[in-house]
């Protein structure tokens, strides 16, 4: 076996060496290709570099080809596609046909690419090498003429439903430059709405793997804020005009840590999407409320405190009383307490009833409201009654554009007149 390895490898390098010394010979991937069908004779289990029903290469051979091109610094293109809305296509024509489909396009592309360019990957990715094609306007033309054909072959299949084909194109090492960002860029690309665009052939934007990292980065340092005790809170005052004082503060949370700091604009959507925004506001509640005992801010003529509340906690029945409870035991009146929730149209259309039951709940054991972003994208008079906010905060955005914008004056006019009828 060892001989096997050393013959395998030997093979290998000389192939590269080969591609170095003459670039315009491709002789890797038939040397990989032998390579495969060697270890599949050695090992006696076939499956495992291709599938048997297409005689496409999987991904395990993709990882190994690409994976190898990635450590060693060797250019390459790759076209990848996948069907839209796939899964809609296996209701309509049913799973073993959807699937004869999927088969028969990955037959058709070994037999015109070749078996050493083509790849089947999970979730019904078909990828492409694409230095077969001479230039780009072969590759949209091929890109094209695949389409064409899986639309004809989805046809078949079932005359009232189409088959649509999407593609994506990388080039690394400059797009991705290791085999998780390779694999993490394609799903991106195919299968990500905010990704993927209208054209049939879209290259990819590095930018995007760069924002993916960033997320990732910024969940680890919210879990590591969570159990670490990372949150920090700042207090805003609040002035009244009318009675010519500073009133209350708002409370607003912050994060950072050594190497980046990050905005509640960009961690604060983030937390609710990975569903880490229950902890986050109940860690914000506990932190005001030891403030206000510790602080006595009646003295200095504060009257209230507003807290940030998202639409999911206020969701969750369990809120009322837990909140409660931490009242309770930092000794603090409720009354003291304004929780403000932003008006959003998930709020406005699929929870209105279940909003305005546990506001009223919570309103019933002394908290107060504010509405914050008022005039954001979805305003509803009905929401604001409902609501019954003490306080409602108009979006900044109609703020400084009523500044050097008259129409946005007249709506900024409107929006007080408005809220004042509710007063």
């Amino acid at each position: 076996m060892k001989r096997t390895n050393l013959f395998f490898l030997g093979v290998w390098f000389a192939a590269i060496l080969v591609e170095v010394l003459i670039p315009h010979i491709y002789v890797e991937n038939f040397v990989i290709t032998i390579t495969v069908l060697l270890c599949t004779i050695v090992t006696d289990n076939p499956d495992r570099y291709f599938y048997a029903n297409t005689g496409v290469y999987n991904e395990e051979t993709f990882n190994i080809v690409y994976g190898e091109k990635l450590k060693k610094n060797i250019p390459f293109k790759l076209v990848a596609f996948n069907f839209e809305d796939f899964d809609l296509y296996i209701q309509k024509v049913g799973l073993k046909r959807a699937n004869t489909a999927i088969f028969e396009t990955l037959k058709h592309l070994r037999k015109d690419f070749g078996v050493n360019n083509v790849f089947s990957l999970r979730r019904n990715i078909a990828v492409i090498d694409a230095r077969i094609f001479a230039n780009d306007e072969m590759l949209v033309k091929e890109c094209e003429r695949i389409a064409e054909n899986c639309y004809k072959g989805g046809l078949e299949h079932n005359p009232d439903c189409k088959l649509k084909a999407q593609f994506a194109v990388l080039e690394c090492p400059q797009d991705c430059d290791n085999l998780l960002d390779l694999n993490t860029a394609l799903h991106m690309m195919l299968f990500d709405p905010e990704v993927r665009g209208d054209n049939l052939v879209q290259k990819f934007d590095p930018k995007l793997l760069d924002a993916r990292h960033r997320r990732e980065r910024i969940v680890m340092k919210i879990h590591e804020a969570i159990e670490n005790d990372g949150f920090e809170m700042y207090y805003q005052p609040l002035y009244d005009w009318k009675k010519d004082r500073f009133v209350g503060l708002e409370a607003l949370i912050r994060f950072k840590d050594k190497e980046d700091s990050y905005s509640p604009g960009e961690f604060i959507p983030i937390a609710e999407q990975e569903g880490l925004i229950f902890e986050i506001d109940e860690i914000v509640f506990e932190k005001v409320c030891r403030f206000i005992r510790n602080s006595e801010l009646k003295k200095y003529g504060v009257d209230f405190v507003d807290i940030n509340l998202s639409l999911l906690k206020l969701l969750d029945v369990a809120t009322i009383e837990r909140y409660t409870e931490l009242a309770s035991r930092y000794e603090v009146d409720p009354s003291f307490i304004n929780l403000e929730i932003t008006e959003t149209a998930e709020a406005n259309e699929k929870y209105l009833s279940i909003v305005r039951n546990n506001i009223t709940r919570l309103r019933e054991k002394g908290f107060g409201f504010s509405l914050d972003d008022y005039g954001s994208g979805y305003s509803t008079v009905v929401y604001m009654a409902e609501m019954d906010a003490k306080m409602v905060k108009i979006d900044a955005s109609i703020l400084w554009n009523a500044m050097k914008n008259k129409k946005y004056y007249t709506v900024l006019e409107n929006c007080v007149r408005l809220i004042y009828c509710f007063d």
